[in-house]
């Protein structure tokens, strides 16, 4: 089964100004703590926790800590450092079978709308939808188009076709092109009907002085209602289109 997650109960802005305090701390802290700190609730701040923790940004039992991940993202929010902030949560949602399954989503249908991928946030997490959950699944919305993951084209959220190197990646040689063969393993399905992959072509190509990448896949899904053939699917997805 894939991974479940707890939904964030705060906005966006809220969620990042709950980091930047776990990141300003440094070192185990109580809600009593760190509500202080942010003039936040306490009870505002643990409903976000269990998202927090699931999505590795803090760890810990009752008392909580940054992790590095999480180090990372509040040092990049305090400084509103905006590459620095997409690269953070990309690292995050690459990290996070959950997360990472909601773009392969995305990716698979060809684009939603933005009111489809927050149903589908609340489905796959097995939310109920109440307005706290559909404030979480707004949030998660938020956080993939921040990533720079998803992007928004023609009133869809769309994949987005490049998305821009960290600043600790290894430059890409422009003279190359590059074919790659992604092979994702077949699910075995009730129903005979076979995934079937196309062998995209790797482009490099130049934005602003940049070298990007851009891979098309097309999928054939199978016939059937069984969660789990997709469950299976998503996590093949991952393995090839977000390693490591």
């Amino acid at each position: 089964m894939a991974d479940q997650i707890n939904l964030p109960s705060s906005s966006r802005g809220e969620l990042e100004k709950i980091i930047k305090g776990y990141g300003h701390v440094g070192k185990e802290v109580d809600l009593e703590t760190l509500s202080k700190l942010t003039a936040i609730g306490r009870t505002t701040i643990s409903p976000n926790n269990p998202f927090l923790t699931q999505a590795g940004i803090i760890a810990g039992a009752r008392k909580k800590q940054i992790t590095d991940t999480g180090r990372k993202l509040s040092r990049a929010l305090e400084h509103n450092l905006q590459e620095e902030i997409s690269a953070s949560w990309r690292e995050v949602i690459r990290g996070s079978e959950f997360l990472s399954n909601i773009v392969s989503t995305i990716r698979i249908k060809g684009g939603m709308a933005s009111d489809d991928v927050m149903r589908h946030i609340l489905f796959a997490s097995e939310s109920k939808n109440t307005k706290a959950n559909k404030t979480g699944a707004k949030t998660i919305t938020d956080l993939l188009l921040l990533s720079g993951l998803i992007e928004e084209n023609a009133g869809k959220l769309r994949v987005a076709t490049t998305v821009p190197q960290s600043a600790s990646a290894e430059p890409i040689d422009e003279s190359q092109s590059t074919e790659v063969s992604l092979l994702i393993a077949q699910v075995e399905t009730a129903t005979p009907t076979p995934i079937s992959t196309t062998h995209p072509v790797v482009n490099a190509g130049t934005t602003f002085g940049s070298p990007t990448i851009a891979i098309n896949i097309q999928l054939q899904l199978p016939e059937t209602d069984k969660p789990e053939v997709y469950e299976e699917l998503f996590k093949a997805l991952r393995r090839h289109l977000f390693p490591g």
